[in-house]
Formats: structure tokens, sequence, C-alpha cells
């Protein structure tokens, strides 16, 4: 799988995180679910969070390697 592929497929995860995370404190406001519920949403929405900055870091590590590669920026 490409990292495009899987920046695509963390934005899609992150935007249900989203929901979940949403869903998670109304229900916690109307008193349906404990706090713990609103936590481990947020957890999960950071995780996601951050595998995706990783994940757009390397994206990019890796187009500056394949630009330097083809000679761009070499000065002598």
């Amino acid at each position: 799988q490409s990292l495009n592929d899987q920046i695509s497929a963390q934005q899609r995860y992150l935007a249900s995180l989203q929901i979940t995370l949403q869903r998670a404190r109304a229900l916690y406001q109307h008193g349906a679910v404990s706090y713990l519920e609103v936590l481990d949403a947020e957890r999960s929405l950071f995780a996601t969070r951050q595998t995706l900055l990783d994940l757009n870091y390397a994206r990019q590590v890796n187009e500056i390697s394949l630009y330097t590669a083809l000679g761009g920026g070499w000065q002598q």
C-alpha cells in the first residue's frame, strides 16, 4: 500500500473517530456512558492524528529524497 493510500485511509478513519467522539460526549452528557468512554474516544482520535502526522512526514521525506536523487538542489 502506498503512502498516499495509507494517508487517505487514515483521514477516513480520523473522520469516523471524530463522529465517535461527538457521540461519546453526547451520551456522557445524557448519563448513558461513563467519562471513560469519552477519554477512550479522545485517545483513539489523538493516536490516529499522530499516525497521520507520521505518514505525512514520511511522504515529505520521500519527496525530498527523490528530489535530491534526481539532482535537485545540488550545487558545486
